[in-house]
């Protein structure tokens, strides 16, 4: 609980207690809460909360044409899977360096599904972006929203031998 309220203070802080934990605790447990996936940061809350809903899809390509294969969202996983699978997803496409790591994620997914040895296969992101509202919306909104899915299109790998 100690590493949790530490990690996720706001930065910024000016009392002595707080600059304590910003700049000796926060320090000391930041590689465990990462280690961990047990990260959060005080904007995941407030003011401006994530509103990206994504789905990792695995398409195969077979006779020049994409074909699903399989899809990583939350009602695909086992629950007890969920928060960590989709959080290490998330922070895969966060930034464009992780592309290495993505590579291997996929190829790895070709032993985890037994995809055959040369099958062309692909990563890409569907998603959209909840809208951002500053007052409560009606329930007539939630009713009619309808979401604006993307595509983007990721990672590509050739399947390789069996380990």
């Amino acid at each position: 609980m100690t590493a949790v309220f530490a990690y996720s203070m706001p930065s910024g802080q000016r009392s002595p207690v707080g600059l304590f934990i910003e700049g000796t605790l926060k320090p000391q447990v930041r590689p465990y809460m990462q280690a961990l996936s047990q990260w959060q940061q005080w904007n995941l809350f407030s003011p401006n909360p994530l509103r990206r809903v994504s789905a990792i899809m695995i398409d195969k390509e077979e006779n020049g044409v994409w074909t699903p294969l399989t899809e990583v969202t939350w009602k695909e996983l086992p629950s007890w899977r969920r928060s960590d699978e989709l959080k290490t997803m998330r922070r895969l496409f966060e930034e464009e360096r992780n592309a290495a790591i993505r590579v291997r994620y996929l190829s790895g997914l070709c032993h985890a599904l037994s995809i055959p040895e040369g099958t062309f296969i692909r990563m890409r992101e569907h998603f959209y972006v909840l809208p951002y509202i500053t007052e409560n919306p009606s329930i007539s909104f939630w009713e009619s929203f309808v979401p604006a899915w993307e595509n983007k299109e990721d990672v590509s790998v050739i399947c390789p031998p069996s380990a």
